[in-house]
Order: C-alpha cells, then sequence, then structure tokens
C-alpha cells in the first residue's frame, strides 16, 4: 500500500468542464474514475465536520485523535481559502433528521446516523481517512468495518485498536466482500485468544422498515441468519413462481415486491385465526364527498401523502368513522381501564403525525400512549390526558421525572431537567390540528384491512 497523490482540485476542475452528452464511452469511463476520489474527500470532509460537532457540542468528551488532516485540494493548494456566504438554512431541529448538523444538510435521521458511524470509525482506525479520501476505498469498505465491530462485546472491541494498521492495511487492499471476511476471521481469532464467546451477529435476525422522505416509498432493511435467509428465499420464490405467469413483462423486483404482499396477507395469526391489519387512511369529509381542494387531507396516520386517485383503492371495503374533535366518540373512560381503546388510538392518531416531543420524528405509528396524569397516581383513560410518544421519550419521560402540560388546544408544554422552570419549557402543537379546515369539517378514517 503506497503513498497516495490525487489532486482532487484538479480533477473536479476536469469533471466541470466536461461535456458529458458528447464525450466518448473512453471520457465516460474516465470520468467515472475521476468521481471516485472526488466523492472519497468529500465524504471525508463530512466525516470530519461532524467530528468537530461532535467536540463542539460535547466537549467534556474527550475525543478520539483524529487520522491527520483532510489531504489538500491538490499539491499545490496553499492556504485555506475564506469560506463562502453562508447558505440560508432551516432552524435547528426543523428538517427531516430533527439534528442541526443533519438539518444543514438537509438529510434525514437514518442517512444522518450511517454518516455519524462512518465519521467514528475514520477517527477511529488512523489511516482510513488518507485512502477514503485518495480514492483508494470506497465508503462501503468504512460500513462493512462498521458493520463489522457494531454491539462487539466490549474485551474485544477494545483489543481492536491494536490491529488498527493491519484492519487500514486491509481495507486499502481487498473488495468489500474480502474485507468483511476478514474482519470476521480477525475478531473470531481474537475472540479465542481472549477465550470469550465468538460473537453471533450472524445468528441474530433484524429487521427495519421506514418512510422515505425524499420519494415517499415505504422501506424495508432485514439482516436474516443464515437459516431463516434460506426459508425466506426458497418460500419468496415459490410464490414468485406462481404469479410470474399472469404477469408478462413485469420487472423481477416488482415480482418479488407483490410475492412478498401476498406472504404477508397469507401469514396466520396467533391461535391458527389469519391474522387482520389495519391502515388507517385520513381524509377530510370535504375531500371524499367532493374530491379535493386547497385544504385537502388525504394521508396516512403518520402523515405520509395519499395521491387521492388512490382513494377508491384504499377505502374499498374499509370501515369509515367520523372522528370529530367532540364527544362523538367514546374518547373519554375515565379509570375503567388503564390502556387507551381503539376510539382513543384512532382520534390521537387524526391529531398527531409523529411523537409529541419537540423535532422527534418517529411516526405515529410507532408511538404508545402516555398518560399526562401518571396512571398510578389517579390519572384518567381520557383523551385530555394522553399523548402519543416514543419509546425513547416515553422512557425518559418516567426515568427523569419530566413535567407536561396539556392544553385545551392540545398544545403540549414540556419541562425537563434538573432546576427547569416554566420558562425552560419546549412548546409543541399536533400537526393536524394546526390546520384551520379542521375547524369546520371533520375527519374521516378508512380502515383498511
Amino acid at each position: 500500500m503506497g503513498e497516495q497523490t490525487v489532486d482532487v482540485d484538479q480533477l473536479f476542475r476536469w469533471l466541470r468542464a466536461l461535456d458529458v452528452d458528447s464525450c466518448s464511452l473512453e471520457v465516460v469511463t474516465s470520468a467515472m474514475v475521476a468521481t471516485r476520489p472526488v466523492r472519497g474527500w468529500l465524504d471525508v470532509m463530512d466525516a470530519r465536520i461532524r467530528a468537530r460537532d461532535r467536540e463542539l457540542r460535547n466537549p467534556e468528551v474527550v475525543p478520539i485523535p483524529p487520522g491527520g488532516p483532510v489531504p489538500p485540494a491538490g499539491p499545490d493548494a496553499g492556504p485555506t481559502p475564506e469560506p463562502p456566504p453562508p447558505l440560508p438554512l432551516p432552524p435547528a431541529g426543523s428538517g427531516p433528521g430533527g439534528n442541526p448538523i443533519n438539518d444543514s444538510a438537509g438529510i434525514g435521521h437514518a442517512e444522518g446516523r450511517r454518516r455519524d458511524r462512518v465519521s467514528q470509525v475514520l477517527e477511529r482506525f488512523v489511516g482510513l481517512d488518507a485512502l477514503l479520501a485518495a480514492g483508494v476505498i470506497t465508503t462501503e469498505h468504512v460500513q462493512t468495518i462498521c458493520r463489522s465491530i457494531h454491539r462487539l462485546d466490549p474485551r474485544i472491541d477494545a483489543v481492536l485498536n491494536s490491529h488498527s494498521a493491519e484492519i487500514v492495511q486491509a481495507a486499502g487492499e481487498l473488495s468489500c466482500r474480502r474485507l468483511r471476511r476478514f474482519m470476521t476471521a480477525l475478531i473470531t481469532r481474537i475472540a479465542a485468544d481472549l477465550k470469550v464467546d465468538a460473537p453471533r451477529s450472524r445468528q441474530r435476525s433484524t429487521l427495519r422498515h421506514w418512510i422515505d422522505r425524499s420519494s415517499g416509498q415505504g422501506k424495508v432493511f432485514a439482516e436474516l441468519n443464515p437459516e431463516d435467509y434460506q426459508r425466506f428465499v426458497a418460500l419468496l420464490r415459490s410464490a414468485q413462481n406462481q404469479i410470474a405467469g399472469g404477469m408478462p413483462g413485469a420487472e423481477p423486483d416488482e415480482i418479488a415486491a407483490i410475492a412478498l404482499m401476498g406472504l404477508i396477507g397469507a401469514v396466520d395469526g396467533v391461535g391458527g385465526l389469519r391474522a387482520v391489519t389495519h391502515v388507517n387512511v385520513l381524509i377530510d369529509l370535504e375531500t371524499i364527498t367532493n374530491g379535493t381542494h386547497v385544504a385537502s387531507i388525504c394521508e396516512f396516520a403518520d402523515g405520509t401523502p395519499i395521491n387521492p386517485a388512490d382513494l377508491p383503492y384504499l377505502t374499498c371495503g374499509a370501515d369509515q368513522t367520523e372522528i370529530l374533535l367532540k364527544d362523538r366518540l367514546p374518547l373519554n373512560v375515565g379509570r375503567t381501564q388503564r390502556l387507551a381503546t381503539a376510539a382513543q388510538h384512532r382520534a390521537i392518531e387524526a391529531i398527531h403525525t409523529t411523537c409529541a416531543i419537540a423535532d422527534c420524528t418517529v411516526p405515529i405509528t410507532m408511538c404508545e400512549l402516555h398518560h399526562i396524569q401518571h396512571w398510578e397516581h389517579g390519572g384518567f383513560t381520557d383523551l385530555d390526558n394522553l399523548v402519543p410518544m416514543c419509546s425513547y421519550h416515553h422512557h425518559r419521560s418516567h426515568d427523569q421525572g419530566w413535567k407536561l402540560e396539556l392544553g385545551q388546544d392540545r398544545t403540549l408544554r414540556t419541562i425537563t431537567g434538573q432546576g427547569a422552570t416554566a420558562q425552560d419549557a419546549h412548546v409543541t402543537g399536533p400537526d393536524r390540528l394546526s390546520s384551520p379546515f379542521l375547524v369546520s369539517s371533520p375527519l374521516i378514517t378508512a380502515k383498511a384491512s
């Protein structure tokens, strides 16, 4: 692994001057090769900026010594130029990531976490940043290392630091697939030397799902252990073969998605009963009766918009319930039961799209209903005593003794921290109640099975 010298500044100028529409196949290939070190240099800059952001926001945390400065843009880069005038940025916490550094870049929470992990690995393993900035490796190599060391036994993780040079050299010489095998072998060897159990990450199956805020598409990411994966693939292929003949011209990935949804619908629930799924679709009465208008509400419970053209499909055969923010539904049950009723859940979903805590973007569909006045302290299971909270904030509110006040207009005042006063309260309001249209029109929830 020799010393890498890349004039990123020169490459960037060449790419900016390139007329892609008229270049030859050879030049197209050269251009793609040239983008690699430019992209790598930007990824390293992103990682360094995040490291500095962590240091400034958490001064009590001693940062891991960095692997050196980012390589200059070219051999004769000269002194650092003055920064450009700042762009107009959204206020902190207002963007999709709910985090200032992510909001300023306009990226979501999941992508922000991925970049944070890359930044931390580049800090830890000295020399990776230089390889990435030179285009020798890609961010995928760094992510391979991230996944390999995720949730390691602390004893194994500590020993890895002494193998830093070995890991960096392997990253510069191996493909991502071979690097993953190298990391697995290294970690297994360290575990054997320490006489501790080797990590069983391959045996643990995980699944995540979320809405991509830029495309509006739902995304599902699963990591299955080898046995679960083989059973899943066999089942999916069987379902694909059954429907492929009736879908001429369809793309394989589209057939796979339809086959998967068919498998989900065929799964039996507890006790052998078919599982019944409910998807709440929220539409205002004017839209459902007379069509869309300037203040139309047509969305899923988490605020994801729906194309009005899809309404006939979504509401066909669905139960429809009118949600009035009055006493049209049995929303108050007092002390007769601790858990919220189905009607209360539907009413909360008609009001909120996310966790009620300021800047939290966890969808309402993944939240729990929290009693403002705790049940064990005599609180009622009534709508005016319930707010949605994600699991993280729900636990913090109990463990740290937060003070919550819910106004008649559903404005929530949250007071956190030792010695905090009313002046320190975070004030948030529900999304859908901010629409003036809801004052005069009821909301319809179509529970599509």
